[in-house]
């Protein structure tokens, strides 16, 4: 499942239509959101945003079990978890998949 298919099965069930993204994204059409979900192009940032939009929280998740969560709604420093010196504000500049493996988080 691709980074645009997970966006909008998360807008889908919390209710959200696309064209509601766009003062959240700081976009200044319906049209640039729309760009967004058909050439599958999101920022670390911009998925931040949808998250916390939505009332989620966007986290990585470790093999083991282990979080790194990323826009928590609290207002600290993302940076702050942090795991083998990689820190999670800016880890990743852009998302252009998601991962094939994706599992259901518990």
């Amino acid at each position: 499942m691709n980074t645009s298919a997970c966006v909008k099965a998360l807008i889908t069930n919390a209710g959200i239509k696309q064209g509601d993204l766009a003062p959240v994204l700081g976009v200044g059409s319906v049209q640039a959101v729309s760009n967004k979900f058909r050439l599958n192009r999101w920022t670390a940032e911009e998925l931040v945003k949808v998250a916390e939009f939505t009332g989620c929280k966007l986290a990585f998740v470790f093999p083991d079990g282990e979080r790194i969560v990323i826009g928590d709604g609290s207002g600290a420093d993302p940076a702050a978890g942090t795991r083998g010196g990689l820190a999670a504000a800016g880890a990743a500049e852009s998302v252009s998949s998601a991962n094939s493996n994706k599992k259901d988080l518990p």
